[in-house]
């Protein structure tokens, strides 16, 4: 039985279709990379970890600088660190609208949310992050407000427990671990 098992996940494995090509691969097994591959691959990181913001050439420098490498789980909770303290109270905002709209999306899932009203939270979003006191807990709580009051009958029962088992989630229980609220 073991052995049939193994053999269908290798099937399935093999099966699967290659999704990064070219200069977006990975790198194969046992490739070494050059120090100017390395390093581009940690400014891709470090972008990463700071979008929706994107980092000018000298805050990615400043980064670099203060963590040479984010490997660990310690050293990506200092690169985090390292990029708030790069962010321009602008790209914080943006990082917050990211962050908010995030926990909406979530949220509102069942509530299959338009285009029109997607358009409206983050156009409320863009207001509110202008306040640099506000966090992202802050700005969710009044996007919400917000939303309730788009919903339209549908997608407020859509939004009831009854019609979501499991139901939707409280804005309390979507701070991600380690986030400013």
């Amino acid at each position: 039985m073991k052995v049939v098992s193994m053999f269908v996940g290798l099937a399935i494995f093999a099966a699967m279709p290659v999704f990064a090509e070219g200069e977006n691969a990975a790198p194969k097994a046992g490739a070494v990379q050059t120090a100017a591959e390395k390093d581009a691959a940690y400014t891709k990181q470090i972008q990463a970890a700071a979008a929706p913001a994107v980092l000018t050439d000298a805050q990615v420098k400043a980064v670099k600088a203060a963590v040479p490498s984010a490997d660990s789980r310690e050293e990506y909770g200092k690169l985090r660190a390292a990029i708030n303290d790069q962010l321009t109270p602008a790209q914080q905002g943006q990082v917050t609208k990211g962050l908010a709209l995030k926990r909406l999306s979530w949220k509102y899932a069942p509530a299959k949310l338009t285009a029109d009203q997607l358009k409206t939270l983050s156009d409320a979003a863009d207001k509110l992050v202008k306040d640099s006191s506000l966090t992202v807990g802050d700005v969710t709580e009044k996007l919400i407000a917000t939303a309730d009051g788009l919903l339209t009958p549908e997608q407020k029962k859509a939004m009831t427990p009854a019609a979501n088992p499991g139901g939707p989630q409280s804005s309390t229980s979507l701070k991600p671990i380690g986030a400013k609220q």
